[in-house]
């Protein structure tokens, strides 16, 4: 999952909502002051990942790409995946995509003084160049793997994402839809395992 990914899975629990963007851009331990709300939205965040990256799905759309996507199989299915939410939002979504986003980032916004200068800047980038709806498009979706790839230190075939999304579009298609749904199950025995969502921001 991506951006959308993440926060549609966590809704519509605005702390794991939160926390499910904020996981993008922390890496290792959790910094010490991070409130316990938001530090749990983190933690869904990464068992989402662990999850979507061990699932059986992906390691058959591994063996169906073209051998020097293996390593980047990853990457391109969540962004696919952010592609075909954003495709079909009442299906995913339960409402049009725009009031998702709007409402969903509003949430977000409610813990954004919690979050650091840079991942402030990333936020105010998604809710001005209106990303979550934007993913709907086959080419900016393109455009965000080729960014990705320019970022990357090492020789990587995300420049030639256009070429690949359209020419395996079936088989990211079913395999989305199915680590997606199964995503689903596990954020709901998560929620059941764990405590009730403690009092959120009023927005």
């Amino acid at each position: 999952m991506n951006y959308l990914g993440h926060i549609a899975l966590a809704a519509p629990h605005t702390h794991l909502m939160a926390g499910g963007m904020l996981g993008d851009h922390i890496k290792g331990r959790l910094p010490a002051g991070l409130p316990q709300p938001l530090a749990q939205g983190v933690q869904l965040h990464r068992l989402i990942d662990g999850f979507s990256d061990r699932h059986a799905a992906l390691g058959t759309l591994r063996e169906q790409l073209p051998a020097h996507w293996f390593r980047f199989a990853g990457i391109l299915l969540d962004l696919y995946t952010d592609h075909l939410l954003a495709r079909e939002p009442e299906q995913y979504l339960g409402e049009p995509l725009e009031r998702f986003s709007n409402r969903s980032l509003d949430k977000i916004s409610a813990w954004l003084h919690h979050f650091d200068g840079a991942t402030q800047k990333r936020f105010d980038l998604i809710r001005q160049q209106n990303w979550l709806c934007r993913y709907a498009d086959a080419s900016f979706t393109s455009a965000c793997l080729e960014r990705i790839g320019q970022r990357i230190r090492f020789g990587n075939p995300l420049h030639q994402a256009s070429q690949i999304l359209e020419q395996h579009c079936d088989v990211l298609d079913v395999t989305s839809r199915r680590i997606y749904h199964d995503s689903q199950q596990l954020v709901a025995k998560w929620l059941a395992e764990n405590r009730e969502p403690p009092a959120e921001p009023a927005v």
